[in-house]
């Protein structure tokens, strides 16, 4: 397994601890204190961990890391454009967005970004390894 596989499969299990800290407190905190669960997501900067100090990044795993950036880019410029557009057909009649809409689709791009990044790095690696026949 690749640092980048490890880093990737990281960013998975933060994202779904997270959730199991956030879905309980939407009913058990009043207010908006449930959000606080999504401090959690602050451990992804740990993701560097994974990356030995003398590592090897040979041109496959740069292209397979390049690849998975791309797909994560569109994914997240798509979400950006369309939920823009969705919360300005949503809101039409009120003449103006509330001030939390950029924000929470700032944040939620992250988090997509993210997880498309983490999920296509490990299935490309995946891919590549099986066309390999290892």
């Amino acid at each position: 397994m690749t640092p980048f596989e490890k880093h990737a499969w990281f960013n998975l299990v933060v994202f779904v601890v997270t959730l199991i800290v956030v879905v309980p407190m939407l009913f058990l905190v009043q207010g908006n204190w449930y959000l606080s669960g999504f401090a959690l997501l602050g451990l992804w900067v740990l993701g560097p961990v994974f990356y030995p100090s003398q590592s090897l990044i040979d041109e496959r795993i740069r292209a397979i890391q390049n690849h998975a950036t791309r797909i994560a880019y569109w994914a997240y410029w798509v979400l950006f454009v369309l939920g823009g557009l969705a919360m300005w057909f949503w809101q039409y009649r009120q003449q103006t967005l509330g001030p939390t809409v950029i924000p929470i689709l700032v944040l939620g791009g992250l988090v997509l970004y993210v997880l498309v990044h983490s999920g296509a790095t490990i299935i490309l690696h995946r891919l590549e390894n099986w066309y390999a026949g290892s």
